[in-house]
Parts: C-alpha cells; sequence; structure tokens
C-alpha cells in the first residue's frame, strides 16, 4: 500500500473505529429525554443502550467473517448500509418496543 493510500484510508478506518463508541457518547445523555418522549420508565430507556451493545457485539462477529468471504470493503460498506437502515428505522419508530 503507497503513502497515498494510507493518508486516504487512515481518517475512514479511524472514523469506522470510533463509531459505536461516538453512538454510545451521544446517546448516552439523550436517555432521560427519550424515557420521557415514549413514556417509559428510564429503567426501560436505558435497557436500549444494552441492546445496542449486544447489537455491537454480535455484529463484530458477523461482520469479521463476512469480511473474510467477501473482503473488507464490501463488508465495510454493506455494514455501513445495515447501519444507516437501523438508524433510519429507529427514528420513524412511534413506541420504544
Amino acid at each position: 500500500m503507497t503513502s497515498e493510500h494510507v493518508k486516504i484510508y487512515l481518517p475512514l478506518i479511524l472514523g469506522l473505529i470510533a463509531f459505536p463508541q461516538l453512538g454510545e457518547t451521544i446517546y448516552t445523555p439523550s436517555l432521560p429525554e427519550l424515557a420521557h418522549a415514549f413514556l417509559v420508565t428510564e429503567n426501560l430507556a436505558q435497557l436500549t443502550i444494552s441492546t445496542f451493545f449486544i447489537g455491537s457485539a454480535f455484529g463484530m462477529l458477523f461482520w469479521g467473517g463476512h469480511s473474510d468471504k467477501v473482503g473488507r470493503r464490501r463488508a465495510m460498506i454493506s455494514g455501513l448500509i445495515v447501519y444507516i437502515i437501523g438508524c433510519t428505522m429507529c427514528l420513524a419508530s412511534r413506541d420504544i418496543d
């Protein structure tokens, strides 16, 4: 890999590595407002972040093997597409379930 490729891909790789941590850092302070908006207890709202981490852990297991089969570029692109679809579904949800 040339130094030009490293300059292009390094910020992308660092951004993808930081994705879960950034999502959690942004999401955690909004939990009380989330509970208020959906009219649920704060404990139920906190369960959503546990679900996020469980999904993230299983996703890492799946996408690791997937990247070995189809290549890292395709796995990253398909993973980002799944992430965007999931975020869009959460945005459109009417209740916490």
